[in-house]
C-alpha cells in the first residue's frame, strides 16, 4: 500500500482534530494568562489526588518506566524492545534542547526571582 498524507489523515482524523482542538486551547490559554498565573491558580486549587497524580505521573519519564516497560516488552513484542533505547536517548535530547532554547527558570525560582510567594 501507498502511504500518503490523505490516507494518513483518513485513518487517524480522530487523532489529529483532537490533537489541533488541544493545541488551540493550550496556546489561547498561553496567550491569555500572565506568566506564572496558572501556576498559582493550580497552586491555590490542590487536591491530595492531584498532588499523588503529578508526583507519580512524572515519574513516567524516569528511568524506572523504561525499566518496566522494557519487562513487558521481552515477553510480547521483542522488536519493540529494540527501539526503547533509543526513543530514551531521543527524549532526553529533545528535552534538554528544549530546556536550554527556552531558558526559562523553574516556577519555585522564578517566583523567588520575581518577590511572589508560592
Amino acid at each position: 500500500p501507498i502511504i500518503s498524507w490523505k490516507n494518513i489523515w483518513q485513518e487517524n482524523k480522530i487523532y489529529f482534530i483532537t490533537f489541533f482542538i488541544l493545541l488551540l486551547l493550550g496556546l489561547g490559554v498561553f496567550w491569555n494568562i500572565a506568566h506564572g498565573d496558572d501556576v498559582l491558580f493550580l497552586n491555590q486549587n490542590r487536591t491530595k489526588f492531584w498532588d499523588y497524580f503529578f508526583r507519580y505521573g512524572t515519574m513516567l519519564g524516569e528511568e524506572i518506566a523504561y525499566f518496566l516497560v522494557a519487562a513487558i516488552l521481552v515477553f510480547y513484542a521483542y522488536r519493540h524492545l529494540l527501539m526503547l533505547p533509543v526513543i530514551g536517548i531521543v527524549v532526553t535530547v529533545v528535552s534538554y534542547g528544549l530546556k536550554k532554547f527556552f531558558g526559562y527558570p523553574r516556577p519555585f525560582k522564578w517566583f523567588q526571582e520575581n518577590g511572589i510567594e508560592p
